[in-house]
């Protein structure tokens, strides 16, 4: 996105991908546009004063409006959602209760409910309608394709070893070395030893398995706001229906078998969908800062 943006500016842009485009944890996740974000907002609210909680909601807002203008202009697939908050128990129900505060004071327009239709007894969710969702790599494809019509490079299998200077920053590749007047670093965690990000920030690995369903399973993104995580959301495609099932989250490295964090989706999930049918099953491993706002 930064590099569209660039090139439509009229600057000279080259990509430099690691890997391939998608296949880190963009292209992994359950791609829910929304601004209700499980409990994110009461979480900022209690570190910082309420105008840095607003401004985190506009830029919330402006970037979902944007996204939603580029799929509708490019072809993009979307579905619109509700997103909803749920709580398993008593604790769950009091983060509920703050976040409903802190979304509330910032103007989002959510409701408490107590009943879901869920195969499973909440105890409240906040719902806030009109969100989106979509296909990580669709979208992908979609922003690269036409940052390269604006003149954008993309270099794929390019690693990033090395940044040296200011006025040019010199970076040495794994294929090469290139030269430029300005450097972006855009991946997950800052990939300089520069500011001490990986003391600020925490790392958080979690897990999805999809499943093939008769009928829709789920009519709205769902988020529990307490242990043990869950994440819910359906896929319409041209065989039917998908149901995406996350969740179990721990710190890598810690937490024990990753396998059986993937088979306790599995068991969760037969639990309420017996019949459903396991297609897919993958991980994402996210970077979450320690003051709960974007770097």
């Amino acid at each position: 996105t930064t590099a569209l943006l660039l090139a439509r500016a009229g600057r000279s842009v080259v990509v430099l991908e690691a890997g391939r485009v998608g296949d880190g944890t963009t292209g992994r996740t359950t791609a829910k546009i929304s601004l209700l974000q499980g409990t994110q907002l009461s979480t900022i609210r209690s570190r910082h004063p309420q105008g840095v909680v607003d401004d985190y909601v506009e830029a919330q807002r402006e970037g979902a409006a944007w996204l939603e203008r580029f799929c509708e202009d490019h072809g993009v697939a979307v579905q619109h959602r509700d997103a909803v908050t749920f709580a398993h128990g008593s604790s769950g129900e009091r983060s509920l209760r703050s976040e409903q505060d802190a979304a509330s004071a910032a103007g989002l327009p959510v409701t408490w409910e107590e009943d879901l239709p869920l195969p499973f007894e909440v105890r409240g969710a906040l719902r806030l309608p009109g969100q989106l969702q979509l296909d990580p790599v669709e979208l992908l494809d979609a922003l690269a394709a036409e940052a390269v019509v604006h003149g954008v490079r993309i270099v794929e299998r390019a690693r990033v070893l090395r940044v040296r200077g200011a006025d040019p920053v010199r970076l040495t590749t794994e294929g090469g070395r290139v030269e430029c007047d300005r450097l972006v670093v855009a991946t997950n965690l800052p990939m300089l030893d520069r500011g001490g990000f990986f003391a600020r920030m925490k790392p958080a690995r979690s897990y999805i398995v999809a499943f093939r369903t008769e009928q829709q399973a789920v009519d709205a993104m769902y988020l529990s706001a307490d242990a043990p995580s869950r994440s819910l959301r359906d896929v319409p495609d041209d065989d039917g229906h998908l149901l995406l099932v996350g969740g179990n989250g721990h710190t890598p490295g810690r937490g024990g078998s990753t396998a059986k964090r993937l088979d306790g989706l599995r068991d969760w999930t037969h639990r309420y969908w017996p019949d459903a049918v396991e297609t897919h099953a993958w991980s994402a491993q996210d970077y979450v800062p320690h003051h709960g706002l974007p770097y």
